[in-house]
């Protein structure tokens, strides 16, 4: 097995500035909701992204995702993320470098137990295309992208209104995950 941390937090590794700066948010606001999120750095090391999940106004996700990474993916089969979460059902979303006006991102679910830290393994050949969180199957798969990806993100979506937190300790691609 081999791996590419993408991020770490820094309270461990030591490794640059705040982690939080890399990350912004992106929520239902954009389209007439209100739901609320922001991303703080864990005193123990890693990220918070938490918030408030309101379905008012036909609203009803908020999301982070990273600043530019530019990082090639091909030689990865997975990415792996260690998260605390509230036992919601989250949404990994991947960002290759595209060009407008195509906006396609990928997307997988993955669950949290509240409380536990968990190392979740999304393959990326799981990941299914999106525009606008409208499903896309005539675009290329992740993995046929993997060599331009720009950003990774955590969209929130799953319809249930109020407070939500997900820690971040850990995110980075990793091949053969079975190892």
């Amino acid at each position: 097995m081999w791996s590419m941390l993408f991020w770490m937090s820094t309270a461990h590794s030591g490794t640059g500035p705040a982690e939080d700066k890399r990350w912004r948010v992106v929520n239902d606001t954009v389209m007439g909701g209100v739901s609320t999120s922001v991303v703080t750095p864990h005193p123990e090391g890693g990220v918070v992204f938490s918030g408030e999940l309101s379905l008012a106004n036909n609203g009803g996700f908020t999301s982070t995702r990273t600043a530019d990474i530019s990082a090639d993916w091909s030689g990865f089969d997975a990415i792996q993320m260690t998260v605390i979460g509230d036992g919601r059902t989250y949404i990994a979303s991947v960002y290759p470098k595209t060009g407008w006006p195509s906006r396609i991102y990928y997307r997988q679910p993955f669950e949290t137990e509240a409380g536990q830290a968990l190392t979740v393994t999304l393959p990326l050949s799981d990941f299914e295309a999106y525009t606008y969180g409208t499903r896309r199957p005539d675009a290329a798969p992740l993995t046929e992208v993997a060599h331009r990806v720009g950003g990774i993100g955590v969209l929130l979506a799953d319809k249930i209104a109020g407070p939500f937190s997900l820690r971040i300790l850990r995110l980075e691609g990793v091949s053969d995950p079975e190892q």
